[in-house]
């Protein structure tokens, strides 16, 4: 896990200089300057957030790389784990959505998108493991645990947000 710790510090440090000078830079001209340790505390709490949320988004394709590592024994090690979770990361919070919307706006029947959606989904989650040059069944393990995995979030998400709308 010492990888996924010193990007997980990395991205903190990173971020937490930028958002010290993004914070400098945000004072006018016409009030007195902050302190610097107070722009640096606020600089920090901002990047200990942003660290948290990304590691977090890690975390759920990480896990279930370590669900797929249970069911077929295969020894990877934690860097191409960490590569595979960074890029289902970056896939679901870039690509996903408008994915599923080309697919919605090309199949007009519901329950056909969504089956169609997942098969989709699943081919890019079997590219990606294979990209890592993981064996097939490995990455068929891991395309499948990853799919499944992201049925259940849809499901939930659909689940909750019928119970928060309100009836009109």
């Amino acid at each position: 896990m010492s990888t996924f710790l010193w990007i997980a510090l990395s991205l903190f440090v990173i971020s937490a200089v930028f958002l010290f000078f993004f914070v400098k830079s945000g004072e006018s001209e016409e009030e007195e300057p902050a302190p610097l340790p107070r722009i640096a505390l606020t600089a920090s709490m901002l990047a200990l957030i942003v660290t948290a949320t990304l590691a977090g988004f890690m975390l759920i394709p990480m896990g279930a790389m370590f669900i797929a590592q249970r069911f077929v024994e295969f020894q990877t090690d934690i860097s191409s784990i960490v590569f595979i979770g960074a890029i289902v990361v970056i896939y679901s919070l870039i690509f996903d959505h408008l994915l599923h919307m080309v697919i919605q706006r090309v199949v007009r029947f519901h329950s056909i998108h969504h089956v169609l959606f997942n098969i989709v989904r699943f081919f890019i989650f079997l590219g990606i493991a294979s990209f890592v040059s993981l064996s097939t069944k490995v990455s068929i393990w891991i395309a499948v645990v990853l799919t499944v995995l992201f049925i259940i979030i849809d499901m939930g998400d659909r689940i909750f947000s019928k119970k928060e709308q309100p009836h009109t």
